[in-house]
């Protein structure tokens, strides 16, 4: 930088959360699990005025119609797989950081009777 000139990035914008919003939420972390006896989670607390049933199946909607993509991808897909759905995410390095790609993969699984989903994340690993 330039003795004097402004900074050349800018600060990262806010993002939304629960106070923003108007809410808050409360998670308890390393809570017994609910539904797998033995096992640890993150737990929120209730939410008034949303239906578990409903939010589940808005949730799997949202997955299944691809709107999990960010916008920055050069290839996106999502495929049935394994009774869920998978995501498949492309990104392109800029020659500036090395050049390349690296690819994500989201198998996002739903159990609405359970009240629960599951997500495997592949960071750049075949399946």
């Amino acid at each position: 930088t330039r003795k004097g000139a402004a900074p050349s990035h800018r600060p990262a914008a806010p993002s939304p959360s629960s106070n923003t919003m108007g809410g808050s939420l409360s998670f308890t972390v390393g809570a017994d699990s609910i539904a797998e006896p033995g096992q640890k989670s993150i737990i929120c607390e209730g939410l008034d005025g949303v239906d578990a049933d409903k939010l589940i199946s808005a949730f799997e909607e949202y997955v299944k119609e691809g709107k999990t993509a960010t916008g920055k991808e050069s290839k996106f897909e999502v495929e049935p797989m394994d009774g869920g759905y998978l995501t498949t995410q492309k990104y392109d390095l800029p020659a500036m950081w090395g050049g390349g790609s690296f690819t994500v993969r989201n198998l996002f699984k739903f159990d609405p009777a359970a009240r629960k989903f599951l997500l495997d994340v592949y960071l750049n690993d075949p399946l």
